[in-house]
């Protein structure tokens, strides 16, 4: 089960607990370092590839990282990388975390699809007028 995807950031989330904020902070910016460094090998030229969101299960056991990846032709093929080189993202990203995290939570990439629907929604209410 996914968690939920909310619309607040940390500082404004009250059901955060300071340890959950400091841990999904932390994988955050070493993704962010790692994605700089280390991925342009197995992402086309022209992707854009942006975290949107690590979320985590209530036991900090596994981490959900939603990424968003444009332009949308390249998707599935990127996602796919993301999945294949799972082992090696984790062991990456754990020698950035090891001085902070004792132990690294399983990672589970999610596609962030907001974009996608916002964009949907836009269309749908720009055929309406038009419909009008």
């Amino acid at each position: 089960m996914l968690p939920e995807y909310g619309p607040f950031p940390d500082f404004v989330n009250p059901s955060l607990s300071c340890k959950e904020a400091r841990v999904r902070k932390i994988l955050q910016r070493s993704f962010g370092v790692l994605l700089r460094r280390e991925t342009e090998m197995w992402i086309p030229k022209g992707c854009l590839v942006t975290l949107a969101s690590v979320r985590l299960s209530p036991t900090l056991r596994e981490a959900f990282f939603y990424i968003s990846i444009y332009p949308i032709r390249y998707k599935e093929e990127v996602f796919q990388n993301f999945n294949r080189q799972k082992a090696r993202i984790k062991g990456d990203l754990a020698t950035h975390v090891s001085q902070h995290l004792a132990r690294l939570p399983d990672i589970v990439f999610v596609m962030d699809d907001a974009e996608e629907r916002s964009h949907r929604v836009r269309e749908l209410m720009r055929s309406s007028r038009e419909g009008s």
